[in-house]
């Protein structure tokens, strides 16, 4: 019976999935694994395995209406799980806290839950930026995008990371990305200065995208264009689904008979 798996991540769970499923015995490996990264595929790609490899990556919708890019403030959001294990939420809301302090006309809003959202409520806090940057609590999937067509850019400095979800779903609405450069899923979707900012670190240069986003609306609004325009090329919903169901018809084809009544 044809069995696919997919990975979704570049961290140690998916690597031992890997190990079991498509490079261990004969007997357990599966017949097709689906990469949602160009990164996790060419990393698959070197591994002597009779397992068929697949790149289909995720797909978001696509709304019917962008962010307005030609804004005076610069609003920046984090969309995503409140925890350090590959996040480091702390970090990220000490460099939002940073941002809006040396930045004029720039604010930040926080969306999700986790175990470390304590944490950031007490690092905002303690900042004391009378409501510059806040926590915007968690948002039914549904609406995410609602949420993020009333933003500018969207922050993302994660550890590591497959192919970020909400890093489609704010490219979809125009957002500009401002991410730190990772193996995996970010750089393929941002080319620096054209569909977002890639940075090597959570402080100085991440102030300085920041700077440069905020200063220069021009740009923004390139950019803003530019992501949009890339997501509804490669990453839409109705491009996702055809690979998936190409993949998942010729499979069915090769299946087994059911069994007699």
């Amino acid at each position: 019976i044809p069995s696919i798996g997919i990975l979704h991540s570049d961290d140690d769970m998916y690597r031992m999935i890997f190990d079991d499923f498509v490079i261990g015995p004969p007997g357990n490996r599966l017949s097709d694994v689906v990469c949602v990264s160009d990164f996790l595929l060419q990393d698959a790609q070197g591994a002597e395995t009779d397992t068929a490899l697949h790149l289909i990556p995720y797909g978001v919708p696509i709304p019917d209406q962008a962010v307005n890019a030609s804004r005076d403030d610069l609003r920046l959001i984090y969309v995503g799980r409140l925890i350090e294990e590959q996040k480091q939420i702390l970090e990220v809301t000490r460099s939002l806290c940073r941002a809006v302090r040396e930045v004029p006309g720039t604010e930040a809003v926080i969306y999700g839950d986790g175990q470390d959202r304590a944490g950031v409520e007490q690092i905002i806090a303690s900042e004391n930026l009378g409501g510059k940057v806040r926590l915007g609590g968690e948002i039914n999937n549904d609406h995410i995008q609602d949420v993020m067509l009333e933003a500018d850019a969207l922050v993302l400095l994660s550890d590591y990371e497959g192919l970020p979800i909400a890093l489609l779903e704010g490219m979809a609405c125009g957002l500009v990305p401002i991410c730190l450069r990772i193996r995996s899923g970010v750089g393929q979707l941002i080319e620096q200065g054209k569909t977002g900012f890639l940075v090597d670190d959570r402080g100085d240069d991440f102030i300085t995208a920041v700077r440069t986003a905020a200063a220069d609306r021009e740009l923004r609004s390139r950019i803003s264009a530019a992501a949009r325009e890339l997501i509804v090329s490669k990453y839409s919903n109705d491009m996702n689904a055809k690979l998936w169901i190409e993949l998942l018809a010729s499979r069915a084809q090769e299946a087994p008979p059911g069994r007699p009544e």
